[in-house]
């Protein structure tokens, strides 16, 4: 799913996703996530773009028949294109489609949701710079106590994030809200998702976040020192 002629990327960088997959992966695996990782470029398109904006619409609006609808329509409109974006704007079809059928039933009544701003700080963890960038903020009360959460949009078409990796991700989610959105409201674990779009699956942060961070931290460690030694 990546665009031709990416520049490797110097800096000992990651997406949230490959940091999560790198914490359940074997070592020929996380060998492989580095390899890709450094060769990313930063300034590639988002591949499920179109389904992405969408859905954060519909969430946002409370409408999410209508924008998952106005986009699939938008798309299926568009004229010619090369087999690269034929495969990519269906692909985001296909998400839009699986979406609709379930959005509604996203479990987060209660929660006020915004539209997170596109440019993000990283989250810094011991070298590594990590790519978290939610596209919700959420702000409701848990407990009787006002707090500030955030949804992570996953797109899976195959080989989903395993569930251990996906409690990882939610972990690294929460932390990037403290680090970078908090300000005078809690960030609370447990209004911090990711909503794995072809899986049909929320799941929040679990209460074990402080293990799980002290083994992103162990592991960004690890990759801060491996990274010169991949092409």
């Amino acid at each position: 799913m990546q665009p031709p002629h990416q520049r490797p990327t110097e800096r000992p960088r990651l997406t949230v996703t490959s940091l999560a997959e790198y914490l359940v992966a074997s070592p020929v695996r996380r060998a492989e996530i580095l390899e890709e990782q450094k060769a990313r470029n930063e300034t590639q398109i988002t591949y499920f773009r179109e389904a992405q904006d969408a859905i954060v619409a519909g969430l946002t609006t409370g409408n999410v028949t209508n924008a998952v609808d106005t986009a699939i329509a938008t798309i299926e409109a568009r004229g010619h294109a090369n087999d690269w974006e034929r495969q990519r704007r269906n692909a985001n079809a296909e998400a839009l489609r699986t979406f609709r059928d379930y959005g509604k039933q996203v479990p987060l009544k209660g929660f006020k949701i915004l539209r997170a701003p596109r440019s993000q700080r990283m989250l810094e963890i011991a070298g590594v710079a990590v790519r978290v960038r939610p596209e919700l903020l959420l702000a409701g009360k848990i407990d009787g106590e006002v707090v500030r959460g955030a949804i992570k949009l996953l797109f899976f078409p195959s080989d989903p994030l395993s569930a251990e990796g996906g409690r990882f991700l939610c972990s690294l989610l929460h932390q990037h809200m403290e680090a970078n959105f908090a300000g005078s409201m809690k960030a609370d674990h447990r209004a911090c998702f990711n909503l794995d779009v072809f899986g049909h699956d929320v799941a929040h942060a679990p209460g074990t976040y402080k293990k799980r961070r002290a083994e992103a931290e162990a592991a960004c460690l690890e990759i801060a020192r491996l990274w010169a030694y991949y092409a």
